[in-house]
């Protein structure tokens, strides 16, 4: 079984009972945010060494390696292997767009990690600010021009709206 179906069967086995679920995702999620300190606060978007070598930096199983991985790809510039051939030798050399992984973090949300102090050392306050708004504006609803029910028909036919295609709405 490779790693990653390792990790994909970790969150099956913790997903059966919600306490041990919680308490897991949020040992996860803390040492996650470990990994995002120590490259926030290099300011250098490359990390690279064997899976081994970065379950041994960071503290973590090489099962949850992979579990950041997955969360992480939208974020690196480049590609990856495939997660399900990633083996504990397999060396990994990732570049991080910096301002795309504040968009995936605000996205998701996580603000344990888009929170981060080191961020300001990153991007600054406006920047993250422009981010921010970006990603929340992309979820707000807007709606169109009510069509009156005296107004022009949209479809063309120059007939009021209750007459035309308003008459079964």
């Amino acid at each position: 079984m490779s790693i990653y179906a390792d990790w994909k069967q970790t969150i099956e086995d913790h997903s059966k009972n919600p306490k041990d679920q919680q308490a897991f995702w949020d040992g996860f999620c803390e040492r996650e945010k470990h990994i995002y300190e120590d490259i926030l606060g290099r300011q250098d978007p490359h990390v690279e060494g064997t899976v081994a070598d970065l379950a041994l930096r960071y503290d973590m199983p090489e099962t949850e390696i992979l579990g950041y991985l997955d969360g992480a790809l939208e974020s690196i510039k480049g590609k990856l292997p495939e997660l399900d051939t990633i083996e504990s030798d397999t060396m990994i050399s990732m570049d991080y767009d910096f301002e795309k992984l504040y968009y995936n973090m605000v996205k998701v949300p996580a603000p344990w990690l888009y929170g981060l102090s080191e961020w300001n050392d990153v991007l600054d306050k406006d920047t993250q600010k422009q981010i921010y708004k970006k990603c929340r504006n992309r979820n707000t609803v807007v709606k169109g021009k009510k069509i009156g029910r005296n107004d022009p028909c949209p479809c063309g036919s120059g007939k009021k709206y209750k007459n035309c295609c308003g008459r079964n709405a």
